[in-house]
Formats: C-alpha cells, sequence, structure tokens
C-alpha cells in the first residue's frame, strides 16, 4: 500500500507503514550499500503522476543528491480502477 506524505500528516491519521519517499530512499540507499549501483551513476525512476509519485520523485532526489546520481525520471498514468 502507497501513502503519500501529505496524507500521512492529516490530523487523527495514523500511518502504520513507510510513506513512497522513504521508501525510494531506503531502496536507493540498499543498492548503493550492496555496490549494486555506484555514486555517479544513471538511475531510471518511474512515479505514477500525482502525490504517491511526486514523493517517489522527491526521494530519488534525496539520494540522488547525496550521492551525485543523475535521475532520468518517466512519469506515468495510474491505471484505472475496477469498478
Amino acid at each position: 500500500m502507497a501513502v503519500d506524505s501529505a496524507t500521512a500528516k492529516l490530523p487523527g491519521i495514523m500511518v502504520p507503514i513507510t510513506t513512497d519517499d522513504l521508501e525510494t530512499v531506503n531502496g536507493l540507499s540498499w543498492v548503493l550499500g550492496k555496490g549494486v549501483i555506484k555514486p555517479g551513476a544513471t538511475v531510471g525512476v518511474v512515479a505514477m503522476e500525482g502525490s504517491a509519485g511526486d514523493n517517489t520523485v522527491v526521494g530519488a532526489k534525496f539520494v540522488a543528491k547525496r550521492h551525485n546520481l543523475e535521475l532520468v525520471l518517466q512519469r506515468i498514468n495510474p491505471p484505472p480502477t475496477p469498478t
């Protein structure tokens, strides 16, 4: 389940999961730590349009700035919800 940071800050809302920006930071930090990617590498980020995708990009930019990563961003539209 994906939750954006704005939703997590609403009064009375408790989010028992990690928000998308932190999931992205954790994921990129893990692959950097394992040596799968190296500082200075180019990393592709696919993010949905909307707040969840915006948070994904925020997390990716946070890590990219600190590890000199070049980001190639691709935004996609979320799939329709079945009715």
